[in-house]
């Protein structure tokens, strides 16, 4: 039952890191105008996440 909340919890948090990831690399992409720097960002985020989101899983 603990381990249900937790993921349940942890999976809340996943969704609204990704949520701040996409902002992050939205506002990063118009204002420093670096498309390469913002997609660079924007994978290692996701990629973070979805490594965060296995772990979440597994534990």
């Amino acid at each position: 039952m603990v381990l249900l909340v937790y993921v349940l919890v942890m999976r809340q948090l996943l969704l609204g890191m990704i949520l701040v990831c996409l902002v992050t690399t939205v506002y990063l992409g118009y204002t420093i105008g670096g498309a390469k720097y913002a997609a660079g960002v924007f994978v290692v985020d996701v990629a973070f996440v979805v490594l965060l989101d296995i772990l979440g899983l597994i534990l």
